[in-house]
């Protein structure tokens, strides 16, 4: 986990978010993964 939030932190563009490897157009969605994914779970 730790390595997956380097990377996420290393990735980010500067305006904070991260362009997809699918084109520009999918930016946002890749922006809304990374987000989530850096989130903490949910108690459970």
């Amino acid at each position: 986990m730790v390595r997956a939030l380097r990377r996420l932190t290393e990735t980010q563009r500067s305006d904070g978010g991260w362009e997809s490897d699918d084109g520009h157009q999918f930016d946002v969605h890749t922006t809304l993964a990374a987000i989530r994914a850096a989130r903490p779970a949910p108690p459970g």
